[in-house]
């Protein structure tokens, strides 16, 4: 999502500086022309990339995604220039010659000033999407992504793009294996950690938020190999952030889960303030959402109450909890900030003693551990509750469960509720630190 989001950005009035030289005035004339058609006959019969297709490339081809006539279709114009002009090239070092054109010319256009913003933002967004044939990310690119993700004189915009292209070579490489892991590592760590150590700005907090997001999802399949200073720094930085009030709940819950997956014995955490902080972050989530939606609730009443035409307007029937509009007898919680809850609530119990019974944050004191491991059950129990009936009574209940072992009460079981046939079951949230109920936190 947040790659499409920034595709379509606000755009500047500069001029990149090659449009007045275009051969062509539409990408789409550009597909057409006889120059293409002889490149793409090249090289699928095993041809190099001479100098005469490369100056395709350079000159006529891929300024296109510049051209304020391809503007509207500038998502459309990058993704046909990879499929047209890197697909079906029969020779290894054709394809790498051409990709290597594409990564000069893109990751200079993304560090341009003075071309229009929406056009360095799709420059990189591109770079991003650069394949191997293989399928997966190209390699090369890795470095130049890295470079831009953590260089905080660009724009934030383009930032987000270089992060989302580095998260694709992420996921690749833990799908790959460790060695794969382990050579991205050289290039993704170094910007992940400056990701992390920047400080907040209000400016840009909501920007940096995504920004440190992807880096924490990026860190437990990256982090093991990380030189030995990083490895002895990196746990207090997780736990710094799962702190910090300035940071908005999910990054907070996502800095948990990478110091759950990363933690041993050894990492110099102080256990039970950890634990203290992430009771009392779930607490903080929780009541949160509480508040969002008593105001909600008292604006659907104040809207009934005043007559107003929005409250006349027959709304779709929906099951009490989930927040149908002009209702004022609905408790005012969507299923969406349910989930959401629930992810959290999941998401921290397993930082704190995954299922697996392998690491987590109650290996850091066996003074703590049991405390940590039943604090563990009551949000993995509380939040499957949140997620199979996201209510405001379910809400209410979570709240008071983690509440309850910090005030010595007994610890209380989930309520054993069960959805309303108009409320089907929900499948077990995803704990993954990549995961949400939410494209982008």
């Amino acid at each position: 999502m947040a790659a499409a989001c920034v595709a379509r950005g606000s755009s500047g009035s500069a001029a990149f500086a090659q449009n007045a030289e275009a051969k062509y005035s539409t990408w789409s004339k550009v597909e057409a022309a006889p120059e293409t058609r002889a490149y793409k006959e090249n090289l699928r019969e095993g041809g190099g990339l001479d100098a005469t297709l490369r100056a395709l490339l350079e000159l006529t081809a891929l300024p296109q995604l510049a051209l304020a006539s391809n503007r509207s279709t500038i998502e459309r114009t990058r993704r046909r220039m990879r499929e047209l002009l890197l697909t079906e090239i029969a020779d290894e070092k054709a394809f790498e010659d051409a990709s290597q054109v594409f990564l000069d010319f893109f990751g200079k256009l993304a560090r341009d000033e003075d071309a229009d913003l929406l056009v360095r933002i799709n420059a990189l967004l591109l770079v991003g999407e650069l394949k191997a044939k293989d399928g997966k990310p190209w390699p090369p690119t890795a470095g130049p992504l890295a470079s831009a993700a953590r260089d905080a004189k660009l724009p934030s915009a383009i930032r987000v793009a270089a992060t989302a292209g580095l998260a694709r070579h992420a996921e690749a490489a833990r799908a790959t294996g460790e060695d794969a892991s382990k050579a991205l590592a050289a290039d993704a760590l170094p910007a992940i950690v400056a990701i992390l150590q920047e400080p907040v700005e209000k400016d840009t907090s909501v920007e940096l938020d995504w920004l440190v997001s992807r880096s924490l999802s990026m860190l437990p399949s990256l982090g093991r190999w990380a030189p030995k200073e990083v490895a002895a720094t990196l746990p207090q930085l997780l736990a710094k952030l799962l702190e910090d009030p300035l940071r908005s709940v999910d990054v907070r819950v996502r800095a948990a889960a990478a110091l759950g997956a990363m933690v041993v014995p050894t990492s110099g955490v102080n256990g039970p303030q950890v634990i203290s902080a992430i009771r009392s972050l779930a607490i903080s989530g929780l009541e949160g959402d509480d508040a969002i939606a008593a105001s909600r609730r008292l604006e659907q009443e104040y809207i009934v109450l005043l007559g107003a035409p929005d409250a006349t307007v027959a709304q779709p029937a929906g099951p009490p909890g989930l927040g149908q509009p002009g209702t004022p007898s609905t408790l005012a919680i969507t299923e969406q900030v349910g989930r959401r809850a629930a992810w959290r609530l999941v998401t921290l119990a397993d930082a704190i003693a995954p299922l697996d019974g392998k690491g987590g944050l109650a290996v850091l004191s066996t003074n703590t551990g049991t405390q940590a491991t039943d604090l563990a059950k009551i949000l993995r129990d509380f939040g499957m509750n949140l997620d199979k009936i996201p209510d405001k009574q379910s809400l209410n209940d979570a709240v008071a469960a983690i509440h309850a072992p910090a005030t010595g009460t007994p610890r209380p079981q989930a309520p054993q509720r069960q959805p309303k046939p108009e409320e089907p079951a929900a499948e077990e949230p995803a704990t993954d630190p990549a995961a949400s109920p939410f494209d982008s936190p």
